[in-house]
């Protein structure tokens, strides 16, 4: 086979990552909402308009404060090698999300993730291996923004591609999830995704300023939705 040269070079990542962001990649993520059935089912969510008011107040606040920033430093930590850095990120989040309701999808999706690492990235298996270790020693959650982190330093792949990806992952499984929650049809998600899509680069630009100190999203409501949709008496997702 011959060696990618010019543009194919240096997009030599991207395959990689679209596969690894695409909903066939076996993550789990479509068994959650992420608090959105929660949400629905306290009549907060109803609708096209009410829906772009959960992201807008909500989802993108949080994608801006603690999502984003926390993939960075993943990155950056597994660019350094430092895996002690990565579990007390790693832990760090984990206190951040709200309900254990939020914190267990996080980190079922990111287990699933890493799991999938090792098969179809094996070149890079000694750092998936030493990741695995740290969760079977209870060091590590991997929290799913961790994972992508890492994933994205031991991969070659460009921050700002990671983080995009993040932003996009959040608010695609937001909306697909949606189809099956609420009276809204395939056309109007797609508007929404294009609407908060078109912000991508704004809010990758103020991630980028948040230090590890100061990461961190306040969201009550959907905390309280999550909480309450744990022991909800029926649910079409697992969070």
């Amino acid at each position: 086979m011959a060696t990618p040269t010019g543009d194919a070079a240096a997009l030599a990542w991207l395959p990689r990552l679209l596969q690894t962001t695409d909903s066939m990649f076996p993550t789990g993520a479509y068994a959650h909402s992420f608090g959105l059935e929660g949400l629905v089912q306290d009549g907060l969510v109803t609708d096209a308009a009410s829906l772009d008011k959960f992201l807008t107040n909500q989802i993108v606040p949080a994608l801006r404060q603690l999502e984003l920033p926390c993939a960075r430093h993943a990155f950056n930590a597994a660019c350094a090698d430092d895996l002690e850095t990565l579990c007390d990120l790693d832990h760090q989040y984990a206190a951040l999300k709200g309900t254990h309701e939020l914190r267990e999808a996080s980190a079922r999706t990111g287990r699933q993730r890493l799991a999938l690492l090792k098969k179809i990235a094996p070149h890079e298996n000694k750092w998936w291996e030493k990741m695995d270790a740290a969760r079977r020693a209870g060091e590590l959650d991997a929290h799913d923004m961790i994972v992508m982190g890492a994933q994205g330093a031991r991969m070659g792949i460009p921050l700002e591609a990671v983080l995009t990806a993040v932003y996009y992952q959040a608010l695609a499984a937001l909306v697909t999830a949606s189809l099956k929650l609420i009276r809204i049809g395939q056309d109007a998600c797609q508007d929404l995704l294009g609407k908060h899509l078109s912000e991508v680069s704004a809010t990758i630009e103020v991630a980028r300023e948040v230090s590890s100190e100061d990461m961190g999203w306040f969201s009550p409501t959907l905390d309280i939705a999550s909480a309450r949709h744990e022991t909800a008496y029926t649910r079409l997702f697992i969070t």
